[in-house]
């Protein structure tokens, strides 16, 4: 172990302790004792031992001091967790959501030495025109200041909290140890609130948000999205006075979008403007803004939506929207097993395993919500009658569709705020709708058959030659062996022969399968897509004789 290491390793114990002192502090000693680390850390002499005044204050009150205490990385840790109902009883969640604003500021003179070491200049003079040192917004990792540049453009300075990469990358390390022990003590792995799995989604989301150069690229990116639609906008980034640590952004007037009686416009265009945003990111782009709460939505006196702060965003990938596309249509047509094996493999990846009971809950959900008319219920209903389901059969969504969904329910709050007669069920069904018709129709199925075809043309081509090279493995070692079979060369030919024919099976039933596919799109007779679909029947048929022969041939010799 280098020296670097055992600092590292010296740093963690002091953290460890740090943190098993403030959780003894705010009466969670239990948490401890379950993990059976309160005596090695020398802290069993003040188990259960709080003040007054913190003994008057309920569990989840003196979680939430104890978090603010242990700093930005818990303080963002709690933030996260005041989402999350799946982990925590409601009352918890009341609390946290505090840490949402409550951020205690920088002090003038740190935030003016973080700058002048980024610009490295001696006075912010050189920098500045005009700087607010009075911050318009504090949060756990950053917090922005209002100012002006030397050419008198108006900019919002957003400062990132000193150390803060190394104070979480500190933190990460002494939870992961934590959450280690939990997992052991009390953990199931295939649980739908693993800790684990939590965690990791965490720490993924905490890094992306600690690099400003990936904001602001993502910010220009959803800038030039936006030029195809009317009254959307981003903040300009000034990339030259910006960089992982500073983003210097546009400055924009304009009203919180709960703020909107005092602006002369129609709130019904807004609320369309911005539910078909959503649609676009979603759809269209598969990028969508994961955060959209009231502070993230600016409306200027035209009606433009601004969107701010782009720390947290999502990806749909195209297999995913598949299948989403393919969940959509099991619940049209009533395939209630279709619903179920996409759920399974957008949760795990695999259809394998599907349960049967999951099948029916999923049946109870779709037939209950189908027999409504539209308008008669919420997004967010709909998805606490699927997330109870997954949570019962030890699923969960991926971070990225777990983000959307959360995007989408806060989306409609805000809605429902700004016009109640506005249901987002009603523009989302069509485009839904849409969706299917798109990912499911003849000619995405082909691309899909083509793709696959060229994925498993490539794993049979290197079938042969990773037996073979298996085969001369086990021949070249065969020496080492304490019993050799005297005849061993004839077990291996044998094989030899058995793993060509399966093979050439394999080859046989996908060329059968994509020519099924292909014809049943196309029975015109006179295109490619017919003549590809023709010719791949008979050469599988040439292939099937080939392989009968085979196995006839090989009984006469024995």
């Amino acid at each position: 172990m280098n020296i670097r290491q055992i600092h590292k390793s010296y740093v963690n114990i002091l953290r460890v302790q740090d943190i098993a002192q403030v959780l003894v502090k705010y009466g969670f000693s239990d948490i401890l004792d379950s993990l059976k680390v309160g005596g090695a850390l020398g802290l069993a002499s003040k188990v259960g031992l709080i003040s007054k005044n913190l003994a008057a204050l309920t569990r989840p009150q003196r979680l939430k001091l104890c978090l603010e205490e242990l700093g930005p990385t818990f303080v963002k840790l709690g933030q996260i967790l005041s989402t999350r109902d799946d982990i925590l009883d409601p009352e918890y969640l009341v609390e946290l959501r505090d840490l949402q604003e409550n951020v205690s500021p920088l002090t003038k003179e740190t935030v003016e030495v973080i700058l002048l070491d980024f610009y490295d200049v001696k006075s912010l003079d050189e920098v500045f025109l005009e700087f607010e040192w009075k911050p318009i917004a504090s949060a756990s990792i950053s917090q922005a200041h209002r100012a002006k540049l030397k050419n008198n453009t108006e900019v919002v300075v957003k400062v990132q909290r000193p150390n803060i990469k190394t104070i979480i990358e500190q933190d990460v390390r002494v939870l992961t140890y934590f959450v280690e022990l939990f997992e052991d003590q009390f953990g199931d792995p295939n649980g739908a609130t693993n800790w684990a799995r939590f965690f990791e989604e965490f720490i993924s989301g905490i890094l992306k948000e600690l690099d400003f150069a990936r904001e602001a690229r993502l910010m220009s990116q959803f800038d030039s999205m936006f030029e195809a639609m009317n009254k959307l906008a981003v903040p300009k980034v000034y990339y030259e006075f910006s960089g992982k640590t500073v983003l210097i952004q546009e400055f924009i007037y304009g009203h919180k979008i709960t703020e909107v009686s005092k602006l002369s416009i129609d709130r019904q265009e807004l609320c369309e403007n911005l539910i078909k945003s959503y649609i676009f990111q979603i759809f269209s782009e598969g990028l969508f803004h994961g955060d959209p709460h009231p502070g993230n939505l600016r409306i200027l006196d035209d009606g433009t939506i601004v969107f701010l702060d782009f720390g947290m965003c999502g990806l749909i990938d195209e297999e995913t929207m598949s299948l989403m596309a393919r969940l959509f249509w099991g619940a049209g047509r009533k395939d209630f097993e279709l619903i179920a094996r996409s759920i399974t493999k957008i949760c795990t990846g695999s259809v394998l395993g599907t349960d049967k009971i999951l099948i029916l809950e999923i049946k109870d959900i779709v037939q209950a919500y189908q027999n409504l008319p539209l308008g008669a219920y919420t997004i967010s209903e709909f998805m606490d009658s699927i997330e109870t389901a997954l949570k019962g059969n030890q699923l969960k969504l991926p971070s990225n569709l777990s983000l959307l969904l959360k995007a989408l329910v806060t989306l409609e709050q805000i809605i429902k705020e700004l016009d109640s007669g506005i249901n987002l069920m009603d523009y989302l069904l069509p485009e839904i709708k849409t969706l299917v018709k798109e990912r499911l129709g003849p000619s995405n199925i082909k691309g899909f058959v083509e793709a696959k075809s060229m994925v498993l043309y490539d794993y049979l081509a290197e079938i042969p030659e990773d037996l073979f090279q298996i085969l001369k493995n086990i021949q070249r070692n065969q020496h080492e062996a304490t019993v050799i079979h005297k005849n061993v060369g004839s077990y291996f030919s044998t094989l030899e022969k058995i793993l060509h024919r399966l093979i050439l099976g394999i080859l046989i039933s996908s060329m059968l399968v994509g020519s099924s596919i292909l014809l049943a799109f196309d029975r015109s007779g006179n295109t490619l897509t017919y003549f590809l679909g023709f010719a791949g029947y008979i050469v599988a048929g040439i292939f099937a004789l080939a392989l009968i022969y085979f196995i006839v041939t090989s009984k006469d010799e024995s």
